[in-house]
């Protein structure tokens, strides 16, 4: 069964003989072996090893590259890439431009013949994208609703822009560990994802709640409490499940965590978000 799903995001297109080597230099993606037809994940980070951009890449030739932004309703994700992009970029020879191909993102348990293939991390689903005319193909297709999506989003454990990705985030806190290359040189930031790696693990985790007594709060980000402690902040909710980062403490399977508003809410943690290798 293929379902039509929609997201907002945008495109830049960059070209030419130097910008495979430059994907390859400043983000955390193994652009060096990507080849056409394929895509993968990746992020430009601060020094710090924090959050500047993030987005998708798809290989059209080996000298001609798609970056897709993340599902948004504002541009302020594709202003981060670009500038990003633009203050690292010195006498390479390529260009960068926006760019609007037609497209369909779909899920799918089987393959889908000539579409990008992103796995099943964002929706627990197998991911494809078709770029170009073969597009149309599936226009009678019905598109699954937003609430659906974001369910399969949530109980995925993956974070969403402006919800809990925001510029300056620690990517290992949030699970996005599918972002980051582990095969490859030097990139900035990845001497602070290499040592949060060796150290076990983050200060926080994102991780699937759920609800067990009492009501949805009405209102996000909700706080939650572990006794008298604060454990974390709830930032994503469909329904009985939830998505919060909480702090490391408090991530154990089963652990029992409290609104702090006055809904009443009790949670159970069931799962964690990927990080590393496990």
């Amino acid at each position: 069964m293929i379902q039509r799903i929609s997201l907002s995001s945008q495109f830049l297109s960059l070209s030419g003989p130097d910008a495979r080597d430059f994907l390859n230099r400043i983000t955390s993606a193994d652009a060096r072996n990507l080849h056409p037809g394929e895509a993968t994940k990746g992020m430009i980070l601060t020094p710090q090893g924090k959050l500047r951009a993030i987005f998708t890449l798809y290989c059209e030739s080996p000298d001609q590259f798609l970056l897709r932004t993340p599902d948004a309703k504002n541009t302020n994700w594709l202003d981060a890439l670009s500038q990003a992009i633009d203050q690292f970029t010195f006498a390479e020879k390529m260009k960068l431009e926006p760019s609007s191909p037609v497209h369909v993102d779909l899920l799918s348990e089987s393959p889908v013949e000539g579409a990008f293939a992103l796995g099943s991390d964002d929706y627990g689903i197998p991911l494809y994208t078709v770029i170009g005319t073969g597009a149309y193909a599936f226009n009678g297709i019905e598109t699954l609703s937003a609430s659906e999506l974001d369910e399969k989003r949530i109980v995925a454990v993956r974070p969403a822009v402006d919800h809990e990705i925001t510029l300056d985030v620690q990517p290992l806190e949030h699970g996005l560990k599918d972002y980051i290359a582990s095969n490859k040189g030097c990139y900035p930031g990845q001497e602070v994802i290499e040592k949060i790696i060796s150290l076990g693990s983050p200060a926080k985790r994102l991780c699937l709640l759920e609800l067990v007594s009492g009501r949805e709060p009405t209102q996000l980000p909700q706080s939650l409490i572990a006794g008298s402690d604060a454990a974390g902040q709830i930032s994503s909710q469909m329904g009985k499940h939830a998505l919060a980062l909480l702090r490391k403490n408090h991530i154990q399977l089963g652990t029992t965590l409290n609104a702090a508003d006055s809904s009443g809410a009790t949670y159970r943690v069931v799962k964690q978000s990927a990080y590393a290798d496990e």
